[in-house]
């Protein structure tokens, strides 16, 4: 299957991984020196807050019609 020109122009190039590295790290320091600060979350905790999670939607499923 051919591509169209138009879907070859919506590609978006992804940086290298060492390009990546060097923009996270610039992003970091520049959040860091604009008095940013991190806080570590403890092994074994969530980051979600509880009341923000929806409850998952259930699915009955319906009884087969008799054929007849």
């Amino acid at each position: 299957m051919r591509r169209k020109k138009s879907d070859e122009s919506k590609k978006i190039k992804l940086p290298t991984g060492t390009q990546a590295r060097f923009l996270i790290e610039a992003q970091m320091a520049a959040f860091l020196n604009s008095g940013g600060k991190v806080t570590q979350i403890p092994n074994g905790v969530s980051g979600h807050k509880d009341g923000l999670r929806k409850q998952p939607t259930v699915v009955e499923k319906k009884p087969a019609r008799a054929k007849g």
